[in-house]
């Protein structure tokens, strides 16, 4: 299994769905695709979008 990843050092690839981490320990993790125009990720279940400034780790599925 792939490491987590943190921001701002690591970005993945423009319109890849990765799995993503609100909180850096607790909580799920779910799939979201990342955009690099917005700086987001958008939620592949609920289409939920969320700036990246606010999501801790993430990592490829």
């Amino acid at each position: 299994m792939e490491k987590w990843k943190t921001f701002p050092q690591n970005l993945p690839v423009h319109d890849t769905i990765v799995w993503l981490r609100i909180n850096y320990w607790f909580g799920p993790a779910f799939q979201a695709r990342y955009s690099d125009d917005t700086l987001t990720f958008t939620s592949v279940v609920n289409s939920i979008t969320y700036p990246v400034w606010c999501c801790s780790r993430w990592r490829n599925l």
